[in-house]
């Protein structure tokens, strides 16, 4: 019983990193455009923001999709 709580704890910590991961290469995709765009008084922090926010939407989209397909097969 204590082998199979370990178990689910390395996975549920494992699937986080993984998202933390996930999140941080798609920030780090839109890196040249929020640097370029983010000279522009008016328009820098709102790319800024758009760049989480989407970084974010696509974390947990492709994420979950992700950890979705793994536990049907696996």
């Amino acid at each position: 019983k204590d082998a199979v709580t370990g178990n689910v704890i390395l996975t549920w910590v494992l699937r986080a990193v993984g998202l933390v991961l996930m999140f941080l290469g798609f920030l780090l995709s839109f890196a040249p455009l929020t640097e370029t765009l983010g000279r522009l008084p008016v328009l820098g922090g709102l790319v800024r923001g758009g760049a989480f926010f989407a970084a974010l939407a696509m974390t947990l989209l492709l994420g979950g999709l992700a950890i979705g397909i793994g536990w049907i097969f696996f």
